[in-house]
């Protein structure tokens, strides 16, 4: 079995039983597996002509088309479709602004991009690597964003409703301060 399908299959036989029963009698399990193994390969191409690590790239395509259980949310069609696609986009958009903030910084100053993270979460900003790309940077602040009272949904809620021209001259700084005063994200 390929080391894209497992994670797929496990997904589902373990999360989504009745799904994995479903598909396995109706012959059309290797199917569903193929398709979602192509879609999350995908991903991770785009991720890494993103600038995202290789490693990092798939380990992220797979999440994302991990399904939740059946416990959780027993009909997957009650998940927003373009859900996974937001997702996609906002680390687009992270990246796009980390770009920006790679680019203005003093290129001798090593600390940069921890001293950023340590306005959001100090503990993150250990695990952060003076060598880490945009995609990288934009992943992390994703994940910090996640651990804030507001959530990610404050986050790209706090996006959408901020006039085009305001979030096109955002800086990387002004979102890490907002994640660092939760508050300002409502």
């Amino acid at each position: 079995m390929s080391r894209w399908i497992k994670p797929f299959e496990e997904n589902l036989r373990i999360d989504r039983p009745k799904m994995y029963q479903r598909l396995k009698e109706s012959g059309q399990l290797n199917e569903y597996l193929n398709a979602v193994k192509e879609q999350a390969s995908e991903l991770a191409l785009e991720l890494s002509k993103q600038g995202m690590n290789p490693f990092q790239a798939e380990s992220e395509a797979i999440r994302t088309f991990l399904l939740p259980s059946e416990e959780d949310q027993p009909n997957l069609g009650e998940t927003p479709p373009k859900a996974r696609e937001s997702r996609f986009d906002l680390l687009l958009f992270l990246s796009e602004k980390a770009d920006q903030f790679l680019a203005w910084r003093e290129p001798n100053d090593k600390r940069y991009v921890r001293n950023l993270f340590e306005m959001i979460d100090e503990e993150a900003a250990l695990h952060i690597s003076e060598k880490d790309n945009s995609m990288t940077i934009a992943e992390a602040i994703y994940y910090a964003a996640e651990r804030t009272p507001t959530g990610i949904h404050g986050l790209r809620e706090w996006l959408e409703n901020m006039p085009k021209e305001q979030r096109d001259e955002l800086i990387l700084e002004e979102i890490a301060e907002a994640l660092n005063f939760g508050s300002d994200l409502t």
